[in-house]
Parts: C-alpha cells; structure tokens; sequence
C-alpha cells in the first residue's frame, strides 16, 4: 500500500485481517487483543456494511463482570462509501457496554453513539 503510516491515524480494511481492520495510531497498529467477529456486506457497487463485535475474553475484569467471555463488549456497524477515486465517506454507529449500569443477574446496557466522517483514500 503506497500509504504513509509513520504518522497520523489510518484504517485498513479487509477481510483478511483479524477483526476487518487494522486501526493505525501514530503509524503503529493499534488493534484489540479480545475475541471479535465480523462480516463485511456488499450493498451496492460503491457502498458496504462492515459489522465488528468485540468480545469479553482476553479481558479477565470484563469476563468477571460479565459473567462469561463470550458477553458482548461493543459492536460497530459502519456503512462506508466510496464517493470519488480518492474520497471515501463512513457513517458508524457504535454500542459501547455502559459500565456504570452493570448489575447482577441483569442484561447490560449499551450507550450508542454515531460518527460521519470523510477520508482520502490511499493511492493503489
């Protein structure tokens, strides 16, 4: 990729990385050690859903809280278009595990919150 990672903040996405993405941060890669799944979904031939769900396990606090690793942290539902040869546009919407709210024997709650944003796309 003809990219510069050695600063700023980047994703790349593909099926082929753990998670379907990797999250770049001051050119390093900046991923989660905990279980996830994804699905990518082609909706039109500029358009596709990209879904990540994060897991408890590999968080020894969380599975203690939780009760079990296999408990829903967060999960991502970003709809990414491709707007022009060099911009892309994302919509996502995040449902992050609302902490303060956790109780016995009870279903946790998430806070959920979105994000628009627009990027340059790397030359291929």
């Amino acid at each position: 990729m003809a990219c510069d990672f050695k600063g700023g903040v980047y994703q790349e996405y593909s099926p082929k990385i753990a998670g379907g993405n990797h999250f770049y941060m001051n050119g390093k890669i900046n991923n989660s050690d905990q279980k996830q799944w994804f699905r990518f979904r082609v909706l039109d031939d500029r358009t596709i859903r990209y879904e990540r769900r994060i897991y408890a396990e590999n968080n020894g606090l969380m599975v203690q809280m939780l009760g079990s690793p296999t408990a829903l942290v967060s999960k991502t539902i970003s709809i990414i278009k491709i707007e022009s040869e060099t911009m892309m546009s994302t919509e996502s919407k995040v449902y992050r595990l609302d902490i303060k709210s956790l109780k016995p024997h009870k279903a946790p709650k998430f806070d959920v919150s979105t994000s628009r944003s627009s990027n340059t796309l790397c030359p291929s």
